[in-house]
């Protein structure tokens, strides 16, 4: 059987592309009919998203599965990462009136009941660092921030966002934008005070000013981990040599306070 027209540019844009090269990514693509999975291991989120990206621009009209997976920067049995996913959900005030349990192998745990009709979530831990999001959500922005958090612990590899939203929401580059401005306002790590967020056809345009490098890949990664980002235009300046020392000591200070909340996500 002859390989669709839209395979040879689809790989070929994955080799080259700017994300995929600068970060790593070895991608593979396998087709069953009208389905187009991505697998393979990515070292940071941009290439994931890039990779899921190119295969919905170039195989238009088909179903993307994107089962590329991403380093984890610690490895977790099923249950404890199970419970730390939603742990940090249940922390999360958003999710305050949500239920939500988790699922592993040893079994379903409740950590918050909130009664008949609320919108409730379920962790599920799969085999290898994988988690399954399940449940019910109110919003557009409710569902990516979700996600967001799962990634957040640094421990998953594959996340598989099934969360449905009720009453269902119509996407948009708007929704999209309120979810990463969200993103980065929850990130102890970021003054999201001091970035500006637009985004156009997917691709999100973000500029503003980082106390220093370092915060400044915590804005590039935060908005990568959003699902929905296609691109993303960095026009942030860091500010890190002009930081008086006082000022990057209590920088330092919030990063290591938060260090149980946000690892290393790349």
């Amino acid at each position: 059987m002859p390989e669709p027209e839209f395979l040879e540019p689809l790989l070929d844009a994955l080799k080259s592309d700017r994300s995929i090269v600068r970060h790593g990514a070895n991608v593979e693509v396998e087709l069953n009919g009208d389905v187009v999975t991505l697998k393979g291991e990515a070292r940071h989120i941009a290439a994931k998203r890039r990779a899921a990206a190119l295969a919905m621009k170039f195989a238009r009209g088909r179903r993307i599965v994107d089962a590329l997976r991403r380093d984890v920067s610690r490895r977790l049995g099923d249950r404890e990462l199970a419970t730390t996913v939603a742990e940090r959900l249940a922390q999360e005030p958003v999710f305050a009136e949500y239920g939500l349990e988790s699922d592993s192998d040893g079994g379903r745990q409740l950590l918050h009941d909130a009664g008949e009709g609320a919108y409730a979530l379920c962790v599920s831990a799969l085999d290898d660092d994988t988690i399954r999001l399940t449940g019910t959500v109110g919003t557009l922005t409710h569902r990516r921030l979700a996600e967001v958090i799962a990634w957040w612990t640094g421990a998953c590899a594959l996340v598989l966002n099934e969360l449905e939203i009720v009453p269902p929401e119509e996407d948009s580059d708007d929704e999209l934008t309120d979810a990463i401005r969200m993103t980065l306002e929850k990130d102890p790590l970021v003054d999201a005070g001091q970035l500006r967020v637009g985004t156009a056809g997917g691709v999100v345009h973000v500029e503003g000013l980082a106390l220093s490098p370092e915060q400044h890949e915590s804005v590039l990664e935060d908005v990568w981990l959003v699902p929905g980002v296609a691109d993303v235009v960095d026009r942030v300046a860091s500010q890190g040599a002009g930081v008086p020392p006082g000022e990057r000591a209590e920088l330092d200070s919030v990063s290591r306070s938060h260090s149980s909340r946000r690892r290393d996500v790349r």
